[in-house]
């Protein structure tokens, strides 16, 4: 496994400022954060976003994955909405593509007056589309693992569980949909995480690693919160995990407390803990 730090660490900067600022404190893998596709997509021509590759071959870096459209709802109750989210994810794959990215994240769809049923079966006609785009540019798509919100404790949000994910899977039918493994949204579901690594582990392609308390999506570092990180480490080990390991850590720039020089700590840092996570430095700990 190679660390991995999404660029939404610097989401208010431009992509090129992202990468430049990730490299100097010894970053070299990526995900391109939404935020930073949102700005190639919006002032995306050809040439801008050329630019942001030609910044990561002359960085010496790669981005192996991204996560578009961050608040698509591909169960939307509105048609027109779904229709619009559908259509700007559609609009990002390239955007992916063309920046050497393999996997694409995605979230499924939910809508709490609609139902799971409903959920799954807008969400599948979504994805549907979307690898059928995605097997044109020779990437795939990862559906992430989500977590409930407050309000929502009525009924089970459809995508929060790995077999809600499996079920999309199969409804699409296609070898081009996969998993992205949610840490944070995991342990606030209270799911045994190495077990769910387990059971995602035949579409695993994809990680978003960040702690909490349990209880609230805080993206903190690794060991900052009250996730047991060892037995995780110790089954993505078992299951030959080769994929990038790749943290998710917000707070870095919302808001930017301390401005550039903090965050470029807190990436320092994050990076040592990266390290430590996928050497053998903390087996048998």
């Amino acid at each position: 496994m190679q660390p991995a730090i999404w660029t939404g660490a610097y989401a208010r900067s431009p992509v090129e400022e992202a990468l430049k600022r990730l490299h100097r404190v010894g970053w070299r893998c990526v995900e391109i954060a939404t935020e930073h596709l949102r700005e190639l997509r919006q002032q995306g021509s050809p040439g801008r976003i050329a630019a942001a590759r030609a910044v990561l071959d002359e960085l010496g870096m790669n981005a192996p994955q991204a996560h578009a459209h961050l608040s698509a709802n591909f169960a939307d109750d509105d048609t027109e909405r779904r229709a619009d989210h559908l259509a700007t994810a559609l609009e990002e794959l390239p955007i992916c593509a063309a920046l050497g990215v393999e996997t694409v994240v995605l979230h499924p769809g939910w809508s709490p007056a609609a139902g799971r049923e409903a959920s799954r079966q807008r969400s599948a006609q979504a994805f549907s589309r979307l690898v059928e785009r995605a097997g044109d540019l020779a990437i795939r798509i990862a559906v992430e693992n989500m977590a409930t919100r407050p309000g929502e404790a009525d009924e089970r949000r459809f995508g929060t569980t790995i077999e809600d994910l499996f079920e999309l899977i199969e409804v699409v039918g296609s070898p081009l949909l996969g998993i992205c493994f949610d840490t944070s949204h995991a342990h606030i579901e209270g799911m045994d995480l190495p077990e769910a690594v387990r059971a995602a582990a035949p579409r695993l392609w994809a990680l978003h690693i960040s702690d909490n308390d349990g209880v609230r999506d805080l993206h903190l570092h690794p060991f900052y919160g009250t996730i047991e990180w060892l037995p995780f480490l110790s089954a993505l080990r078992e299951i030959r995990f080769a994929e990038p390991f790749n943290l998710e850590i917000g707070g870095l720039s919302r808001p930017p407390y301390g401005g550039p020089e903090v965050q470029d700590a807190k990436c320092r840092h994050a990076l040592e803990l990266a390290t430590l996570m996928t050497t053998s430095a903390l087996e048998g700990k």
